[in-house]
């Protein structure tokens, strides 16, 4: 039993038994060696905007509203915010320090 290793399917196969159909260089003409090409689509599956409440089925569209009601994509951020906000500083409650402290005293 010979076998010889498959370029298109990346196995082998028995030379005993006929070449597979899919596996023939004739029906694999269009076949690169290159590795795929990387393409980034304008296409969205009915994205709901939160700024306008409706639906959009292009990026560019999609950004173009957020744009346009004075709104910013920050990243990967799902959140939107507005682009002349600033994040709002909180800050910790009077004694909080002081009951932390006891709690990890108690604790160890």
């Amino acid at each position: 039993m010979t076998q010889r290793f498959c370029k298109v399917c990346r196995g082998w196969h028995d030379l005993d038994l006929p070449w597979p159909d899919n596996c023939r260089p004739e029906a694999n003409m269009a076949r690169s060696d290159l590795p795929t090409p990387r393409v980034i689509s304008d296409r969205l599956d009915d994205v709901w905007n939160p700024v306008n409440g409706k639906k959009y089925d292009s990026k560019s569209a999609y950004y173009a509203a957020v744009k346009d009601a004075g709104y910013t994509i920050a990243g990967n951020d799902s959140s939107i915010t507005k682009a002349h906000e600033r994040a709002v500083e909180t800050t910790a409650p009077a004694g909080l320090k002081d009951d932390l402290k006891a709690a990890w005293e108690q604790h160890t």
